[in-house]
């Protein structure tokens, strides 16, 4: 009988002289001379990214000692204060306007996570409102709330803000609420504007001081801001400024409250409170690129997974596994980064030029898109005390000059000049006893008092004119 053939016999046979020559003495010699050679070779490549990277950071540090720059997080975190001076200690503060998240994962939109929010929710807190009933039917319902606002009050009058006990880890910081102090800004506001409807500018002034002393709760950290908290700041200005402008409009302003406005209005440099938000950030990065602690926070914020956290920022977790030199340059490259940002808006000359400081910003995209409402907000700051002044020459000499000269120094001390070119802002009488203020704008051209929207009614702050009017 013959015998069945094995046709594997021949596969088999070939598969066992591969394997034994794989892992014969001499492939193995060289297979494990090759990883010493690889690990020597990734080994130098560390060093000598280490050393460099080191070396860049040393030179970096030297030159912002020389240049007076100051990046030790320490002087940037606030101390202690008791809780009887702690804004967020005061009744309710910690409940309305407090967060849980750190400082890294917190977005400035967020959901409503309280109920006094909730309550204070109402579509008419953002609609115009034209006429004395409505006015009154506004007032009525937001009545309820007097007693809310009246704790708020009080707590702006203590003297420091903490949302935190400790400020020594940064990433343990959060920012207020923004949910709950956008609701309580657009009751405040919309009740201010209808005071002036029903000729109460004297309730409309109690509404309007509420909504500026709201910005301690930025302000009163000391040298701490971030750039959400400036951004706070200035949003919390700009819904004032329509409150004033309202007050304008309807000539409620007498010449006590046109002073102490004006007042106001001279001392917000948000131009000066944005390079410090800078300055505060360099601290911030750059202490925590240097000892780690961004890499960490990174992966261990708002209790994500590691796959989660790396899909999110695998940038930092190449970083984490890289030579420690490459994050030193990181941060010796970020250090120049901020120099060349606050130096854009530090010019020493009042005079900031569009493109120089877009160019500066470029490394950081989300800084870069928000100068034009940066620059925007300052001129209308710089706009409403002409304004301010433009009124109380009115309430003296029964209609508006024909120059703006005339206004000082009896109105106003110092004109401000246009931030854009430093020249005067552009400034004509109109008919009807009104006037047009008004700056370039981002493009630097004069386009007349132009006002180009974007979507809906919303302003292009990039295109036409910066433009304060009353009609």
């Amino acid at each position: 009988m013959n015998e069945i053939p094995n046709i594997n016999r021949g596969q088999h046979s070939v598969l066992g002289r591969y394997f034994r020559w794989l892992f014969s003495r001499r492939i193995m010699r060289r297979v494990l001379i090759g990883v010493a050679g690889l690990i020597t070779l990734i080994a130098v490549y560390y060093a000598r990214a280490d050393w460099h990277g080191k070396r860049m950071w040393e030179n970096c540090k030297r030159e912002m000692a020389a240049k007076g720059e100051v990046w030790d997080w320490s002087a940037f975190a606030p101390a202690p204060v008791p809780d009887d001076q702690n804004i967020f200690k005061a009744p309710k503060m910690a409940e309305w306007f407090g967060d849980n998240r750190s400082i890294i994962d917190q977005p400035l939109e967020q959901r409503m996570t309280n109920d006094f929010a909730r309550r204070l929710f109402n579509t008419n807190s953002t609609v115009e409102i034209t006429n004395m009933a409505a006015a009154a039917g506004y007032l009525a319902w937001s009545d309820q709330f007097q007693d809310d606002f009246d704790t708020i009050g009080a707590a702006m009058k203590r003297s420091a803000a903490r949302i935190v006990a400790h400020y020594s880890q940064p990433f343990s910081i959060t920012l207020p609420n923004v949910a709950t102090l956008y609701a309580v800004v657009k009751t405040l506001v919309q009740r201010a504007k209808c005071h002036l409807i029903l000729s109460q500018p004297e309730k409309a002034w109690q509404e309007l001081t509420l909504l500026h002393e709201l910005r301690r709760m930025v302000e009163s950290q000391g040298r701490f801001i971030t750039t959400e908290g400036d951004w706070m700041r200035r949003e919390l200005a700009r819904h004032s400024l329509s409150v004033i402008a309202k007050g304008l409009e309807l000539h409620a302003w007498q010449e006590p409250q046109l002073v102490a406005l004006q007042d106001q209005l001279r001392d917000s440099d948000f131009i000066a409170l944005h390079v410090e938000a800078l300055k505060c950030g360099r601290a911030l990065l750059l202490g925590s690129l240097e000892d780690g602690e961004l890499f960490k926070a990174q992966f261990t914020a708002s209790g994500d997974g590691f796959w989660t956290r790396f899909q999110k920022h695998p940038e930092f977790l190449l970083l984490a596994l890289a030579p420690r030199g490459l994050m030193y340059e990181h941060a010796a490259n970020v250090s120049r980064n901020f120099r060349n940002m606050i130096n854009a808006l530090g010019t020493g000359n009042g005079i900031i030029r569009p493109n120089d400081v877009s160019k500066a910003f470029a490394p950081w995209k989300r800084a870069q898109e928000g100068l034009p409402l940066l620059l925007r907000t300052q001129t209308l700051v710089n706009e409403a005390q002409i304004a301010c002044a433009l009124e109380r020459y009115r309430l003296g000499h029964g209609e508006y000059p024909n120059a703006l000269d005339t206004l000082a120094p009896q109105f106003i001390e110092n004109l401000p000049r246009d931030i854009i070119n430093g020249e005067p802002l552009i400034y004509r009488r109109i008919e009807k006893g009104s006037f047009l203020l008004y700056s370039v704008g981002w493009n630097e051209t004069d386009d007349g008092g132009k006002i180009v929207l974007a979507k809906g009614d919303l302003q292009n702050v990039t295109l036409g004119d910066w433009v304060w009017t009353i009609q």
